[in-house]
This record gives structure tokens, sequence and C-alpha cells, in this order.
């Protein structure tokens, strides 16, 4: 999706692939929790305790359920505002580089 977003808005693919995957195992373990609980919420209307008894309580289709609702809700949160202010910046950087560009010449 990235490597589409970066060719659809004429940026680098290659810096697009490694800024999408790079930090992910970092946040991964906060992403996962956070969607877990945005689907819990959204679902049952209550958090999950934060325990490994709550693991062994639930279904993993219910599991995976709440995971799947969440992270839509929290992909879309965390990446529409991102996303919007990633090409603004690009846009911008582009202008400064045709400005700097016209005038050299």
């Amino acid at each position: 999706m990235g490597i589409g977003a970066a060719s659809a808005f004429r940026l680098n693919r290659a810096l697009t692939l490694l800024a999408t995957t790079f930090p992910l195992p970092i946040f991964q373990p906060a992403l996962a929790l956070g969607g877990l609980q945005i689907g819990a919420v959204t679902l049952t209307g209550e958090f999950l305790p934060v325990s490994l008894d709550t693991l062994h309580e639930h279904d993993l289709w219910a599991f995976g359920a709440l995971w799947t609702v969440g992270t839509v809700i929290l992909g879309t949160l965390l990446g529409a505002p991102l996303g919007l202010a990633t090409v603004v910046m690009a846009k911008r950087f582009r202008q400064r580089s045709e400005t700097a560009t016209d005038v050299a010449n």
C-alpha cells in the first residue's frame, strides 16, 4: 500500500518502503494492544483487563474480531492525519526544491 501511495504522489518508493517497515517492531506491541482495546470498547463497551488470564478466558476468534475491528479504527485514526501531514510536507519540499532550482538557473 505504501509503494502504491508513493507512486501516486511521485515520492521515493524505496524510502517509503523503509519508512513503513523499519519502525514497526518498536511500536508493534503498543499498536496490537491499542487495537485490541479499541476493538473491545467498540464491540463490548468495556476495556479488556491486561493479564494472561484474559488470554486464556477468551476464544481465539473473539480476540481476532476485537483486534480486527480495533486495528481498522486505530489505523484510520493514525494513518489519515499522518498520511496527510506527509503529503503536505512532500509538496512543500518539492516546491522549495523547484524554487531553489529556478533561482540557480
